[in-house]
């Protein structure tokens, strides 16, 4: 390990200065047990990243290149730190203690590779960040291979930055201490090392941005998908972690270099042993390779912890808290702007609030079917009494909170007259015990309110909703909501599919088997109303539910006609005539009544209604999407419908809940 150098060339009395400086012996003795600490903590180190399983692959690597640059400067410190000693505390002469000009190189080398590998870390770290969040999508899943490009460019980085450090090395050159500059031209040290702040500082920054960047990634969701979401999380959290370890490692790069760069300045004016000594004072890795292992551990605390922390509060959390979060940014478009279709609008957008939801009408809506009813609550079939019970109740909240000329529902009393007591008493089962006071009328009450009574007649109190502003409310409703109304002829799905929407709800009344595409069931029931002048008259009269009127705010409907497969809407003399006649024969009080106005419309009937979801595939764009379908109410669109409506919104949800949870 000695040195056999020419007398003229090797100054022995310089050597021995060297080996007898206290202050250079009080150094190397300090960082030969920081390195020993060290170089324990850090193995310990390495292992623990390599089992811990909660972080990725490419993040974990630089880590561990970060760990190995570390030991790789420590472990040759070590070793030259106590040949240096050894030979100064028992060397025979000043050649036996001159460091050899191989021993230097072999031990400096790793020396400088280590701290210049390990400064850089960081900045590799924040491009290894930066890739996982441009591809935030699917990286959480994979890119390992980015991950071994990134590893291996910091350690040929830090390989050119070697080159420039021993620029000068001399193998012949006599040597006092093993160093790896000239003092005659310290700036090839100097220089790589003010490089380095810049990249700590530069990483700094970059770290900063990519936490907002992510932040307004987030907050547009650009990720769709549940799996999309959590990596996009990951990413942040990742990110925030890596805060402090950029500015613990900024802060060691910059007081290690900015202070090292005066000395290597300065060494042509300074004693040698002076030199050496503060030299490897201001390269204080070894300590700082004991506080990082400490701060690798709090930081994989801190990550397990969080970690664990976010899958207790999922655990915990509501599944109305999860819609909130993963319906952002889907597209809803509904076709229909009806009763049925603003009852679902309103519907889901109270229900899926971050949703962009669209409402397409392909007409004015004055002439839609929902313009001109009278809307008397009444079901016809048994089977959707459940749909009609939640209607009621949403009338019931209107009435009670909202004025009766903003939402044209109001309560009303009123009869049905039938020669048919089962006709009544199927009446009785489907919505008897819904509304308010239903009896059968007693013979004597029969006699006094008909001139030419039914058989049998039964009596109840529910709540009618004129169209013209039931659905008008609604609209305003969905509207302040957020919710869009486009006028669009839709003809078929695969339109809404192809511009790009989630969920397409298929509230297209009697166009709706059409719009589906698979459905030939749907047909329409004519029917005509009058609306006549007669403010005296306040309730409701029906006679097998064909004649009837209701009574509105300011006028009262006679009808009807109920046509099925009848498709044209004019309005003929003939119409009229039976329609008064028919009603004057129930009411003869309504005799030559003031026609204020009239209306046709086409009920969309089918055998029963359809809610109903499908997951289809646009073959353009190779996109999957969900179709709900809830069309066919018949006569009983504002009695059914915002029962209906609250069923075709849980299949809405789950169609967004099955979207988000696509892995």
């Amino acid at each position: 390990m000695t040195g056999s150098m020419d007398p003229i060339v090797f100054n022995c009395s310089a050597m021995l200065n060297v080996a007898s400086s206290r202050f250079l012996q009080s150094v190397l003795f300090f960082n030969l047990f920081c390195s020993g600490v060290a170089v324990v903590c850090l193995v310990h180190t390495w292992i623990s990243i390599c089992r811990y399983k909660l972080m990725h692959f490419n993040l974990k690597l630089l880590l561990k290149i970060h760990c190995a640059a570390l030991l790789i400067h420590c472990v040759p410190r070590l070793l030259m730190h106590l040949f240096d000693l050894y030979f100064y505390f028992f060397g025979t002469d000043c050649y036996e203690m001159q460091p050899g000009s191989l021993r230097c190189f072999i031990l400096r080398f790793p020396y400088m590779f280590g701290l210049i590998l390990s400064s850089t870390t960081t900045i590799f770290l924040m491009i290894e960040r930066g890739f996982a969040t441009c591809y935030s999508q699917t990286y959480e899943h994979g890119y390992k291979s980015s991950g071994v490009a990134i590893g291996v460019c910091q350690i040929f980085c830090s390989l050119i930055l070697m080159a420039s450090v021993f620029h000068e090395y001399d193998f012949d050159a006599p040597h006092y201490y093993c160093s790896s500059i000239s003092v005659t031209f310290p700036l090839w040290v100097i220089i790589p090392e003010v490089l380095i702040i810049v990249l700590q500082i530069a990483a700094r920054i970059i770290n900063r941005c990519l936490l907002g960047l992510n932040k307004r990634i987030r907050a547009r969701s650009v990720s769709a998908t549940l799996s999309n979401r959590y990596q996009l999380e990951a990413n942040m959290r990742n990110i925030r972690l890596l805060q402090s370890f950029t500015l613990c490692d900024l802060i060691f790069v910059f007081t290690c270099f900015t202070l090292s760069a005066p000395v290597h300045y300065y060494s042509s004016e300074m004693e040698r042993p002076t030199y050496h000594a503060l030299v490897e004072v201001v390269n204080f890795v070894p300590l700082y390779s004991v506080v990082m292992p400490l701060y690798l551990w709090v930081f994989q605390k801190k990550h397990r912890d969080t970690v664990t922390n976010t899958l207790h509060a999922s655990l915990t959390t509501s599944s109305d808290h999860y819609f909130n979060v993963l319906n952002q940014q889907l597209s809803i478009a509904i076709v229909g702007e009806g009763v049925i279709g603003c009852s679902t609008a309103l519907q889901v957008a109270q229900e899926l609030p971050n949703c962009k939801i669209t409402v397409f009408y392909d007409r004015p809506f004055e002439k839609t079917c929902s313009f001109g009813p009278a809307g008397l609550f009444r079901i016809d079939d048994e089977a959707n009494r459940d749909y009609g019970k939640e209607t009621f109740a949403w009338f019931a909240h209107l009435h009670r909170t909202e004025k009766g000329d903003a939402t044209g529902v109001k309560l009303v009393s009123g009869h049905i007259q039938s020669d048919s007591k089962e006709r009544l008493e199927q009446q009785q089962r489907a919505y008897g015990d819904i509304v308010y006071n239903f009896r059968f009328l007693e013979n004597r009450e029969i006699a006094d309110l008909f001139p030419n009574p039914s058989k049998y007649c039964v009596h109840y109190t529910a709540f009618a909703s004129e169209g013209n502003k039931y659905v008008p409310y609604l609209k305003s409703q969905c509207c302040s909501k957020g919710v869009q109304f486009k006028q669009q002829k839709v003809e078929n799905w695969r339109e809404l599919a192809k511009e790009g929407y989630d969920v397409i709800v298929n509230c297209a009344g009697l166009d709706g088997g059409k719009l589906a595409g698979d459905d030939d069931s749907v047909y329409p029931i004519r029917g005509v109303v009058l609306d006549v002048e007669a403010h005296w008259h306040k309730h409701f009269n029906y006679k097998d539910f064909i004649t009837f009127t209701i009574p509105k705010e300011k006028s009262v409907v006679i009808g009807s006609v109920k046509q099925d497969n009848r498709w044209d809407l004019d309005i003929t003399d003939i119409d009229r005539k039976d329609i008064l006649e028919r009603y004057l024969a129930l009411h003869p009080a309504m005799r030559e009544p003031k026609i204020l106005g009239e209306w046709s419309g086409l009920r969309p009937a089918r055998k029963s209604i359809r809610i109903e979801k499908q997951v289809k595939r646009c073959e353009e764009t190779g996109k999957t999407f969900t179709v709900v379908h809830h069309y066919g109410h018949g006569g009983n669109g504002f009695t059914l419908g915002w029962g209906t409506a609250i069923e075709a919104t849980r299949l809405v949800k789950s169609a967004v809940l099955n979207n988000n949870s696509k892995l």
